[in-house]
């Protein structure tokens, strides 16, 4: 999922919230991880996200890790504990979140499958939505 919209309009729950309150459950707390990405030639890009990671209820105890971020119009992408507050001053807010399914949580522990996708979609996100303006 990726959105953007005027702050006060912009859903700022987590996966928190929405997996575990459903089938899974959250397994331990969620956990800041670094993506970096060449985003340009002469710029590389330090974005914190959150990792969440959720064993279903069901007997199969097949996994879930959901990677998600904000950020506002300039900056790197930003794991914030209040994002409501933090980004207060902001006209704009944007919203990165990707989920992935996994057979088991085991299979799930060792892979970077979701990490590489979210450095992949920050790179082509940056490079245009936010690509600079040729015309100053």
């Amino acid at each position: 999922m990726y959105s953007w919209a005027l702050r006060d309009q912009l859903p700022v729950h987590t996966p928190d919230i929405c997996f575990d309150s459903r089938e899974f459950k959250k397994i331990g707390n969620r956990k800041s991880i670094s993506v970096g990405t060449d985003t340009s030639a002469s710029q590389k890009s330090n974005s914190k996200f959150f990792r969440t990671e959720f064993s279903s209820r069901d007997i199969n105890e097949e996994g879930l890790k959901s990677i998600y971020g904000w950020r506002t119009t300039d900056g790197p992408w930003f794991a914030s504990e209040q994002p409501r507050w933090a980004f207060a001053d902001n006209r704009y807010l944007f919203k990165l979140q990707a989920t992935a399914k996994f057979p088991s949580t085991e299979t799930m522990k060792d892979s970077r499958v979701l990490e590489n996708f979210v450095a992949e979609i920050e790179r082509a996100i940056d490079n245009t939505v936010f690509k600079p303006s040729p015309n100053p």
